[in-house]
């Protein structure tokens, strides 16, 4: 979130003229009154120019900044500054936004999506204050980088991957092979070195739990192994691991795989609202507060209405619509009775999360809007609407 101050400004410029449209939605506030509204969209200019003032007496509160490359083909360089071209710039050079690509500001930063909404990448903001979460003179702590990040070159044995045996030192003169061969040689009954044999001297139900090394003149030998039900597994902390699901663990919580699996699913999808907001005496009319883009496909989750002062008698009643670009929009409650609705009778400071519409999924590129249908009698006032949605691609 940006904070602006009377006066300031957000500039922009792109590679061409009228190539990349904005969206600079926020809030702002003047003589103790919050405003959420549409603070300015238009289309860059390829020239550096203003485009959001802050008026007068009042501060400004940037939410968010939609950026998208509306050119069939190729792709566009933008770069925004808050008051002129200085060391204050929110992006810090010139950013690349691919043809029917998005760039997005939030609260989190900055978001590059691909032409199907698909997140490609973060913007770093500001000067790097913190390196792996420390402060200060910052030290190289153990799990810092991976081993691919390393720079091999400067190491005493250089790329361990591509060393052998030999490279290394303290450990004998036999190579891995000769080891190999000698271990060969203590399991067979024949070879130069074959009095040096292992074989069993106790068993259990016929498999063998204990080896020693003997003369082979015996003609006694063997390279059995106990098997999974020959031990005792009543004296392990977990007992028979075969026989054990989720629930016999500790300290992993109550959810099974499959729940988190699903958590995580929903947090991949993404979720985000737009809020429509009415400052004042309530009056019936269309496109409340204007409108907002959607960038992807999404399917409505929520619906939340809050009227702040009641009126007299009657209910307050919104509907939301939702049409392609350059298409007026139509009702998502194809059953009007659903509307969200507040009465007189729900008193002031009031709010509900209302019945979901008929339509619940629009499309990436799609607008929707905000008619308020029908008031209270008397003077209610101050209503905002929230439209949750969830990502689907």
């Amino acid at each position: 979130m940006l904070t602006l101050a009377a006066g300031n400004t957000i500039q922009g410029v792109a590679g061409t003229a009228s190539a990349i449209t904005y969206t600079i939605n926020g809030c702002e506030i003047a003589g103790g009154v919050d405003t959420y509204k549409i603070l300015a969209q238009g289309q860059l200019p390829d020239s550096v120019a203003a485009i959001y003032t802050v008026s007068g007496s009042t501060t400004a509160l940037v939410k968010n900044i939609i950026l998208t490359n509306t050119t069939v083909s190729g792709v566009e360089n933008v770069i925004l500054y808050v008051n002129g071209t200085d060391a204050s710039n929110q992006i810090h050079s010139a950013i690349t936004i691919e043809n029917n690509g998005s760039l997005i500001f939030d609260q989190t930063g900055w978001k590059a999506y691909d032409s199907s909404g698909i997140l490609i990448g973060t913007i770093m903001q500001g000067p790097v204050t913190t390196i792996f979460g420390r402060t200060g003179d910052v030290v190289a702590v153990p799990n810092d980088y991976t081993w691919a990040q390393i720079d091999k070159a400067v190491s005493d044995i250089a790329n361990i991957n591509n060393r052998s045996h030999t490279s290394l030192t303290d450990i004998g003169t036999n190579t891995h092979s000769q080891i190999d061969i000698d271990l060969t040689r203590l399991v067979t009954t024949s070879g130069s070195n074959s009095g040096d044999q292992i074989v069993p001297v106790n068993t259990v139900s016929g498999s063998n739990l204990f080896f020693n090394a003997y003369d082979a003149s015996s003609g006694i030998i063997s390279t059995a192994r106990p098997a999974w039900e020959n031990i005792d597994k009543t004296i392990s902390s977990i007992a028979d691991i075969t026989t054990k699901s989720h629930t016999s663990l500790t300290d992993v919580g109550t959810n099974t795989h499959t729940t988190i699996d699903s958590h995580i699913t929903a947090l991949a999808s993404g979720t985000y609202n737009v809020q429509f907001n009415y400052t004042g005496v309530l009056n019936t009319g269309t496109d409340i507060d204007i409108g907002y883009c959607i960038p992807f496909d999404s399917t409505i989750t929520h619906v939340t209405m809050y009227r702040k002062t009641a009126g007299s008698d009657g209910s307050t009643i919104v509907d939301l619509n939702a049409g392609a670009s350059g298409v007026a929009g139509t009702t998502l409650y194809s059953t009007q009775a659903n509307r969200p609705t507040i009465t007189q009778a729900d008193g002031s400071y009031k709010a509900i999360t209302a019945t979901l519409p008929d339509i619940v999924t629009i499309s990436g590129g799609y607008h929707i809007s905000m008619d308020i249908d029908a008031i209270e009698s008397g003077t209610p006032r101050d209503l905002s609407v929230g439209v949750w949605l969830r990502r689907l691609s």
